[in-house]
């Protein structure tokens, strides 16, 4: 008969061999969770992308609209005291707008590449962790709660909240793009790695991530012997020993300033930098502030240097310097305080030449689209002919 004071020492001995080869664990929260976060991070580069193409779309709209404005004025008031500011003004934003179309094919491409490469990542993300909620009952589960311990309870009703959903119509509602506490110059900080067991939650819960010992005559895979490693989603899951899901450390994509050989994760960090470093384009205000803006580019000297020798036959414009320092003080006024009383002369300017009546005038600032105003300009060019 066992000694009264020996059942307990064997019974707690019983215990640890039984927690020691419990099995059958869940996956706690913290794979899922950051898994999740990223994927919801990722799926706003879409929105962000339109964003920076509506912008280069806008800049050639308002560049074309304000050189036809600038062709219009000058064509309509020839004795204007504004004359030549307006023509080299009209100049220099067909000349943005030369730019910003030549450029337009790279923004498109980085635009486009980031969208396939973020959205791919975000479905490796997403997908598994579904598949894994989905496996589950009554009293079975395979994910642990972000709740406690993060290692107890059943976690799938908390997954879409955390980004773990089908994508949804208005992903392209975000301009902004990825949260910058989501992503650095070196990664994407909010998933470090998780080896070992840091991903072994509650046991006696799930058998997806419990191995068996012949997959060919037994229930489930193999799991821990020479390239068994299980993998999900390109890697975002993999188990590589039994009941000890991991994640890949993406809290570190670089050395120094290379990424060395590329992976899905590597390309998604790439693409996502390349596409947020995409600027607003020249040209993106309107009114006078676009004036300015065009006043203001370094290329208006040479500009202004070539209207010079236009009008000076014999002369080139790199003989031009002093005399183009002159006129764009006399064209601008200083620090460009000329533009201002410019552009309220642009606007309120009547011109002729509508579709229906060639004698109907309206203001500048009426025309309201490309197509009006190079009607306009082509009428005033036409009466010019007919007139010399």
């Amino acid at each position: 008969m066992c000694n009264k004071h020996v059942i307990p020492q064997i019974l707690a001995a019983l215990l640890i061999v039984e927690s020691v080869h419990a099995t059958h664990h869940a996956m706690k929260a913290n794979v899922w969770e950051a898994q999740c976060g990223l994927a919801s991070q990722l799926r706003k580069t879409p929105g962000q992308a339109k964003a920076k193409l509506g912008n280069l779309i806008q800049s050639l709209k308002n560049l074309n609209m304000m050189k036809l404005k600038l062709q219009v004025y000058a064509a309509a008031n020839p004795n204007t005291e504004h004359k030549d500011a307006a023509a080299v003004l009209a100049a220099q934003a067909e000349k943005l707008r030369a730019a910003t179309l030549s450029a337009a094919d790279s923004t498109i491409d980085t635009a486009l590449r980031a969208t396939a490469i973020t959205a791919d990542l975000a479905a490796g993300l997403v997908t598994p962790i579904m598949t894994i909620a989905s496996a589950a009952g009554r009293s079975n589960y395979c994910l642990n709660s972000k709740a406690g311990n993060k290692a107890t309870g059943d976690g799938r009703g908390q997954i879409a909240e955390a980004g773990c959903k089908e994508l949804e119509l208005d992903t392209l509602v975000t301009a902004d793009g990825i949260a910058s506490e989501a992503i650095n110059a070196n990664s994407f900080p909010g998933h470090p790695a998780v080896t070992g067991t840091q991903g072994q939650g509650e046991a006696s819960r799930c058998g997806m991530f419990t191995t068996t010992s012949d997959p060919t005559s037994s229930k489930g895979i193999k799991i821990g012997a020479a390239r068994e490693t299980f993998k999900m989603g390109y890697g975002t899951i993999t188990v590589a020993a039994d009941d000890q899901p991991n994640a890949p450390d993406l809290a570190k994509l670089k050395t120094g300033d290379s990424y060395g050989n590329l992976d899905i994760f590597k390309r998604a960090h790439k693409v996502v930098l390349e596409l947020r470093q995409i600027a607003t384009p020249k040209g993106s205000e309107k009114g006078k502030d676009l004036l300015k803006e065009l006043a203001e580019q370094p290329s208006i000297m040479n500009l202004i240097q070539e209207h010079l020798a236009a009008a000076n036959p014999g002369k080139k414009a790199s003989q031009l310097i002093s005399e183009a320092t002159t006129a764009k003080t006399n064209y601008f006024g200083d620090n460009n305080n000329k533009l201002e009383a410019m552009w309220s002369d642009i606007e309120g300017t009547q011109v002729k030449g509508s579709k229906d009546d060639t004698n109907e005038q309206q203001q500048i600032k009426a025309l309201g689209d490309a197509d009006t105003l190079e009607r306009f300009w082509l009428t005033i060019l036409q009466l010019m002919n007919e007139l010399f």
